[in-house]
């Protein structure tokens, strides 16, 4: 059974491959049509192949998602490109030389772990001084080229703050995440909600955040095009240990309407790992790929605050980075 085309993604992070590749949950995926994007480090990238056969044999789309050790910065970034860019181009040629090639590749983009782990947020003059590889972005630039000379469609995750950015320097210079400089099919937006909640010491409520999650959804729609994905949740804690999640299914049905009302129907869920936590399965996933657009979208002065004060940020950022 060959896969199928989708708009729907679901991610990996820590579920067990043998938990992954259980009958049960790949067959939820392949009747949704939704696409499976699985973390792949070096201490995992043996099982890689196991995973991406399982998926082909019951008709799922499959996307690998490489990412580093915490210790390592975690996501591809520039401080260190040439470490992510050798692991992911060996992941990709030891899965080809296997006859086990994903349908996708996920490069996200994001600071280092260390950078962003609590205790949390250096000084943005800390990030500033920090180092970087000056031809990091033609070295992600040649890893999706030929990423999508194998056929793979290639897609971006990258923090919401890069849409602030008027050409290509802003935040995604001092966060060293070159998102809008490079070419890829797909660009995944990460639009939490519950993290914008969570990670604002309560200045934020739910409101706001659904606010927020409508204003990035418009930006993202007008900024990128055909190229448009948000990546919403989260369903559970993540790599940093304190993310916060959503409180039931009714938030993720309420943010996927707010996404198809602002213009996105491509869209990501972060992640299986919780679902699998919080049975049954069947109905985030049926919110995630059911639920109809939103009849109008939310605003408030805060949101609209937060948005004005990042595109201020970013001019500044541009001239001073």
């Amino acid at each position: 059974m060959s896969p199928r085309p989708a708009n729907r993604h679901v991610y990996s992070e820590h579920l067990p491959y043998e938990e992954l590749t259980q009958q049960d949950v790949l067959s939820a995926l392949a009747s949704r049509n939704i696409t499976l994007a699985f973390a792949v480090t070096e201490r995992l990238a043996d099982g890689a192949a196991s995973v991406v056969r399982a998926c082909r044999e019951l008709g799922v789309s499959v996307a690998i998602w490489p990412l580093l050790e915490p210790s390592e910065g975690r996501w591809a970034s520039g401080f260190h490109a040439r470490r992510f860019v050798t692991f992911a181009r060996a992941l990709v040629a030891d899965l080809a030389d296997k006859r086990a090639l994903p349908s996708e590749l996920v490069l996200d983009l994001e600071p280092p772990y260390d950078l962003v782990a609590p205790p949390r947020f250096a000084s943005l003059r800390a990030l500033a001084a920090r180092p970087r590889e000056p031809d990091a972005t033609e070295q992600f630039a040649r890893l999706l080229a030929d990423a999508r000379a194998l056929g793979l469609v290639t897609t971006l995750a990258a923090v919401p703050m890069v849409l602030a950015d008027r050409d290509t320097r802003g935040f995604q210079t001092l966060l060293a995440t070159p998102a809008l400089s490079l070419s890829a099919d797909r660009v995944a937006v990460m639009a939490y909600t519950s993290l914008a909640e969570g990670y604002s010491a309560g200045a934020i409520h739910r409101a706001d955040a659904r606010a927020l999650l409508a204003v990035t959804a418009r930006a993202t729609e007008a900024r990128l095009g055909a190229r448009a994905c948000l990546a919403l949740g989260t369903v559970d804690r993540g790599c940093l240990g304190d993310e916060r999640p959503y409180r039931d299914v009714a938030e993720l049905t309420d943010d996927v309407a707010i996404a198809r009302a602002a213009g996105v129907d491509d869209l990501g869920l972060f992640s299986l790992c919780g679902i699998m936590k919080r049975p049954p399965i069947e109905p985030w996933l049926d919110a995630f790929v059911t639920t109809a657009p939103a009849v109008a979208l939310p605003s408030t002065p805060r949101a609209r605050a937060i948005a004005a004060a990042a595109t201020v940020l970013s001019r500044v950022l541009a001239l001073v980075t």
